[in-house]
């Protein structure tokens, strides 16, 4: 039998402990076996799941409180780990739509709004990942690819967050670039 206070300490650390065998175990699949961060994200999802299942299992057993009250505390602690995961992979994926986003507004900012793929790579340095996210800009109509070079479709979408971010950066940011 655990002690109440203890109970309630191991249900408080385990989520951000689940946390981290997530985040262990996207870094691995993500640079090993698997390029696609959606798949890696899940798989690693469902492992920091399983490993808070191992250690809920455990703890519901050697609980000395009445039922509901560790089922609320288990409860929560799955909870809890759910937005943990939530939030990775809202800032995991941020990261590829920033980029998205980044070229969009380099596009915009362009003469003509218009620039070559090859003056993106040079300016962003992404190489094969912004060829990437160029071909998912080109397949949701954001912007289109004419004699070598990328122009803006007109579309609201991702225009409208690249106009929205820049804003924000200009009053929140000043002199932080463009």
């Amino acid at each position: 039998m655990l002690a109440p206070d203890r109970l309630a300490l191991c249900l408080l650390l385990a989520p951000p402990a689940c946390m981290a065998v997530n985040v262990a175990v996207f870094v691995v699949i993500s640079h090993t076996l698997c390029r696609n961060h959606l798949l890696a994200l899940i798989v690693s999802f469902a492992v920091g799941l399983a490993a808070l299942a191992g250690l809920a299992a455990p703890l519901w057993q050697a609980s000395p409180l009445p039922g509901l009250e560790t089922e609320s505390g288990l409860a929560l602690a799955a909870l809890s780990y759910g937005a943990l995961g939530y939030g990775y992979f809202t800032l995991v994926n941020l990261t590829a739509t920033s980029l998205r986003i980044r070229a969009l507004r380099h596009i915009l900012n362009a003469p003509g709004q218009s620039v070559t793929p090859e003056s993106l790579r040079a300016a962003y340095g992404a190489g094969d990942l912004l060829d990437v996210r160029l071909e998912r800009l080109v397949q949701w109509g954001q912007i289109t690819r004419r004699e070598g070079r990328v122009f803006v479709t007109g579309q609201p979408g991702f225009l409208l967050l690249a106009r929205a971010v820049g804003f924000l950066r200009r009053y929140l940011l000043p002199g932080q670039g463009p």
